[in-house]
């Protein structure tokens, strides 16, 4: 059986998706989307995209071939932006000076003017360089809209990693790749669930779930790490299960209102 292609199988998710944004949305991908494989294909199959960079990428500008790494020192920071992180129970302010510059990428025989997006932080001199395609025209939106999305693509992040890490679907003896999907549905749901109830119900699972998960008596601590806090009830309460490959084959019952879901 031959390996799949990593960027044929992102390749193809997207195209399936492509037309649901209907020109509103935007695809965020981390370095890992820098390569030349899919960089020509965001740049030439999609309307706006965000791409992080590794710093020795290059582009065209003003006809040179320049790593992004030395275009820092001929770009202008056009902006700010303040972001406020909760730290020990104190906000924690972190300034980045933000920097947006035109450049040229030839994807498929065809130059595609695009952005890159550079910020740097002002505290400890830290850069972040993204590839970013957008509507927009003014250099200070460009950075602001770019960072806001690529912000936003890490709770996504988180969530897969925490549900990766604290329900080991590694370890899951799953029969098929439906299967995988199926489980990983079910979380997805149950999380849903906890986490958009009107009643704070992720606050009563902490506080009724029979085991202390609150390293100090403050109200903070019911939200201190509350992905993982959550997780570790749920799994809990899974203790018992264990998931086999050889699995009973049983007719469903057809038209009992139940959600049907293929474990096998």
């Amino acid at each position: 059986m031959r390996a799949l292609s990593s960027n044929n199988e992102i390749k193809k998710a997207v195209k399936s998706e492509n037309t649901h944004p209907n020109g509103k949305g935007c695809w965020v991908f981390d370095r890992g989307a820098d390569n030349m494989i899919l960089k020509n294909f965001f740049v030439s199959e999609t309307d706006q995209c965000i791409i992080r960079l590794k710093r020795s990428t290059k582009f065209s500008y003003k006809d040179q071939d320049v790593k992004v790494s030395l275009l820092v020192q001929r770009v202008k920071f056009v902006s700010s932006h303040k972001v406020a992180k909760i730290k020990k129970n104190r906000p924690v302010i972190r300034i980045d000076n933000l920097a947006a510059v035109r450049v040229m990428y030839r994807a498929k025989g065809k130059q595609y003017p695009i952005w890159l997006v550079i910020s740097r932080n002002t505290s400890h001199g830290g850069l972040c360089y993204l590839l970013v395609k957008s509507n927009l025209t003014a250099p200070t939106e460009v950075t602001k809209w770019a960072f806001k999305g690529y912000r936003l693509r890490w709770k996504k992040e988180e969530y897969h990693r925490y549900v990766k890490q604290e329900y080991k679907l590694k370890d899951m003896q799953m029969k098929t790749f439906m299967g995988v999907q199926s489980i990983l549905a079910v979380l997805a749901v149950a999380m849903c669930m906890i986490y958009k109830k009107k009643k704070s119900l992720h606050i009563e699972l902490l506080l009724d779930a029979g085991y202390n998960y609150q390293n100090k008596h403050t109200v903070s601590e019911l939200t201190n790490f509350i992905y993982y806090k959550i997780s570790k009830v749920v799994s809990n309460l899974l203790m018992p299960v264990l998931m086999r490959w050889k699995i009973q084959n049983t007719e469903p019952i057809m038209d009992n209102g139940q959600l049907d879901l293929m474990f096998n």
